[in-house]
């Protein structure tokens, strides 16, 4: 599992709102058993934040002098900030709930999958109302971020491996040279070559189109993540309409 950190975004608040983020900031970390020894320390965080409060009233009715004073004590308190932003998350290890009690906040965590994507369930072909084109789909798989379905007149072709967004090639038999062909295709691809169709997306309902009326269709599913490829779905086929 990825360790929350914490967020940075306290460095883009207001002068008056950074001014009371770590008055706050001291006052929950005053006292924390999560926390025993702040570095720097909750003293250093108060006088750097007194000081940009004291030179931020300044400001408000100075000129260019105290203007950039304050600046200066800005990027103090930037720095003191984020070092102990770095502090809570080098103590909290991760923990979400010690990162929030220190008034921070934590950045989303995410599992990161052990085991490769199951088999998907349920591959399902249907005609769309449009002539040449139909519709692909399965089951959702947990842990899945890429469903990667092939196509093929021949249901041979579909152990040919590639990875593309979508994409077309027609194996001529003439020809030992596989050639990709525009997606959709101007025109169907004929019926004495054979197609194979490779879409790669997140999306597990695919919509495939120039497909030429009447030749039959074969399809599978698989999908993958960042702990592999896992298995095939069953094949299954349709004739187009």
């Amino acid at each position: 599992m990825a360790k929350a950190k914490v967020k940075r975004e306290f460095i883009n608040l207001s002068v008056d709102a950074k001014i009371q983020f770590s008055r706050d900031r001291v006052v929950d970390m005053t006292g924390n058993a999560n926390f025993t020894t702040p570095n720097p320390s909750l003293a250093t965080v108060a006088a750097v934040n007194n000081d940009l409060e004291t030179k931020h009233l300044a400001a408000l009715g100075g000129g260019p002098m105290q203007t950039a004073a304050q600046n200066a004590a800005e990027l103090v308190w930037n720095d003191t900030m984020g070092k102990l932003a770095v502090y809570v998350e080098i103590t909290a290890d991760g923990d979400v709930t010690k990162i929030t009690s220190a008034g921070f906040h934590p950045t989303s965590t995410e599992k990161q999958p052990t085991h490769a994507p199951v088999k998907p369930a349920n591959p399902n072909m249907k005609h769309s109302d449009n002539t040449g084109e139909i519709f692909f789909s399965c089951d959702a798989v947990p842990d899945a971020e890429t469903y990667i379905a092939l196509l093929s007149t021949d249901a041979a072709a579909l152990d040919i491996a590639a990875t593309k967004t979508q994409l077309m090639i027609e194996l001529n038999p003439q020809s030992s040279t596989p050639v990709p062909i525009p997606m959709p295709p101007p025109v169907p691809v004929p019926a004495s070559s054979v197609l194979l169709i490779i879409d790669v997306s997140s999306q597990r309902k695919k919509i495939i189109t120039g497909l030429a009326s009447g030749t039959r269709i074969h399809g599978k599913i698989y999908c993958t993540n960042s702990a592999g490829r896992g298995p095939d779905s069953d094949v299954i086929s349709i004739m187009v309409a």
